[in-house]
């Protein structure tokens, strides 16, 4: 019985470090429609795909749409983007809809969603509805989400025809949600990048949640990062041509073990962006890093240890499209996720300070990387809560990955015992 009120203790007390990235909605469609915006003809024929269609022939005219069962779960999320997949087509070849999203029955709108530059043309077309081209679905359409308001009830589409003349018809559309699940995470830092009036240098800028941002190196002198109010994006602000930006936040962990989550585009010039954990002090500081280079399309993990880079595990294809990254600092295991799947990991114990997660633009490894078009969204610094979960759950992967040999020394001891 000792072995077992031990092993049980055991369990208690490993936390679950990894978030879970999850993307609910390939087939989430509307249920209602028409209760307070009811403009086109036949409108529920946009809840199913069978080639009937919801149409409009007059611009201006709206449908709401809500009935959506999300099934959302979880105790705590953060949302990282929510898309909209429009099938439809116009009887001109120049179909323009307008498209915004409510999270309290109706009340209150987000900003609209167009696809101007992108027509829906004489026969169907599929276009997905998020900020610009790149974003995929890491658009959080202006603000933050809480789990309730995506109950049947609250969260709701509105669809507006947006077409000069001609008729818009639409066959079907869905809504897509990818969230980063947090049940089992305490969140430590958090910024959006939301700037409500003009665009303004990290090291003043507000966070969501926490103390705020230090640049820690800075190569070219002038060069900065940026909250853009336009876009809710930190890119560039000043710099250019071999020219960096590199910042960490100011609120410590308790610990060394976290994971610094974030949105990321590099560029496709000669450009790179860093993600960073376990920053130390100093002029030149210890640290690791993700080095993602649109450029070459590799990225890398990478440390630094006075003042010498070591490349670590494997390289990765970095990709040229905005990706939600985890990078995870936990005891000697580093470990970098991409869309939720692990893309690159290593084992180093160099560097054991908590020090502080961050981000970074331009040159920094090398000295000839530039700052233009990268950007970051949605940051967030996360670690552990302690959780009990006996047994652990198999359709959680990151209960049963971090606990599966726990759960067979549980079952072999309880095996014992009886």
């Amino acid at each position: 019985m000792k072995r077992l009120i031990i092993l049980l203790a055991l369990l208690i007390s490993q936390p679950c470090l990894s978030a879970s990235l999850r993307v609910l909605g390939d087939n989430e469609v509307c249920i209602n429609t028409g209760e307070t915006y009811n403009d086109w003809s036949t409108p529920i024929e946009a809840c199913t795909n069978d080639d009937v269609y919801a149409t409009s022939a007059t611009q201006g005219h709206q449908q709401d749409y809500y009935g959506f069962t999300f099934n959302i779960t979880e105790s705590s999320i953060e949302v990282i983007g929510i898309s909209l997949v429009v099938v439809a087509k116009h009887s001109l070849g120049v179909g323009q809809l307008l498209i915004d999203l409510s999270w309290d029955g109706g009340t209150s709108w987000t900003e609209q969603r167009d696809n101007v530059g992108n027509n829906f043309g004489l026969t169907e077309e599929v276009i997905s509805y998020h900020i610009d081209a790149s974003s995929g679905i890491t658009d959080d359409w202006g603000r933050s989400w809480a789990v309730d308001e995506f109950s049947t009830d609250n969260f709701r589409v509105r669809i507006e025809n947006n077409s000069i003349a001609g008729t818009m018809s639409i066959d079907y559309f869905l809504v897509k949600v990818a969230y980063w699940d947090l049940s089992t995470q305490t969140i430590i830092v958090k910024d959006r990048f939301t700037e409500a009036v003009g665009d303004t240098e990290l090291s003043i800028h507000a966070m969501d949640t926490g103390a705020g941002w230090t640049e820690f190196e800075n190569v070219g002198g002038a060069a900065t990062i940026e909250a853009k109010e336009a876009t809710d994006y930190a890119e560039t602000g000043d710099g250019g041509l071999s020219d960096g930006s590199h910042y960490k936040v100011d609120t410590a962990t308790s610990g060394a073990d976290y994971s610094v989550l974030v949105n990321a585009r590099p560029d496709n010039g000669d450009d790179v962006s860093y993600i960073f954990c376990r920053v130390q002090s100093g002029a030149t500081p210890d640290l690791y890093a993700v080095e993602l280079d649109g450029d070459t399309n590799a990225a890398q993990i990478y440390k630094r240890v006075s003042g010498s880079w070591t490349a670590l595990g494997s390289t990765f294809g970095a990709g040229q499209n905005h990706m939600p990254y985890q990078f995870e600092c936990n005891g000697s295991d580093i470990t970098v996720y991409r869309n939720g799947v692990s893309v690159a990991s290593a084992s180093d114990s160099d560097i054991t300070g908590a020090g502080r997660g961050g981000i970074g633009i331009g040159a920094l490894r090398n000295a000839g990387d530039d700052m233009d078009n990268q950007f970051f969204n949605d940051f967030l610094v996360v670690e552990a809560v302690q959780v009990v979960e006996f047994p652990p759950s198999q359709d959680n992967n990151s209960f049963f990955i971090l606990r599966r040999e726990t759960l067979a020394d549980v079952r072999r001891y309880l095996v014992d015992i009886i």
